[in-house]
């Protein structure tokens, strides 16, 4: 009976362990997320248009019509993104930070070439001398597409 015990005990840690690697990722329409552990048991309502999660002491409301997705996965210990934004001012695109791999291509996929200059932390792209039409922007990794009219 003392080995059954036991061995019930160390079954329940090891589930334990298991599901601190779980986690609820709900997915945002701005694509920003928000994680919670599935050993916080969260306990997920959704009524009057709300999504309210209660996870320990924590208690998040989210609109629906502003959630995307809210999937179960792994924890990949990748720490967040901070959330800094291109800010546009006149003709010129601010991008956060001070090394920057940018790449802007045309809509027919031909790579553009635009000067940069670097302002503290932040990378400044003169869009003065693109013609009009749309392009893609890629910054480490991520995409936006602008339209220079």
């Amino acid at each position: 009976m003392r080995k059954f015990i036991l061995a019930f005990i160390f079954a329940i840690c090891v589930f334990r362990a298991k599901a601190a690697d779980k986690s609820l990722i709900i997915t945002f329409n701005d694509n920003t997320t928000q994680i919670f552990a599935l050993s916080d048991l969260p306990n997920i309502k959704m009524q009057n248009d709300k999504m309210t999660i209660v996870a320990g002491l924590t208690t998040a409301e989210y609109d629906l019509y502003k959630v995307r997705t809210f999937t179960f996965g792994e924890s990949t210990g990748i720490e967040d993104v901070t959330n800094e934004k291109l800010t546009f001012e006149g003709n010129s695109l601010i991008i956060p930070g001070s090394s920057n791999q940018i790449r802007i291509f045309s809509i027919n996929g031909m790579c553009v070439s635009l000067d940069s200059t670097q302002l503290g932390s932040f990378t400044v792209l003169n869009l003065e001398s693109l013609p009009q039409g749309v392009y893609v922007i890629n910054t480490n990794g991520k995409s936006v597409k602008i339209t220079k009219k």
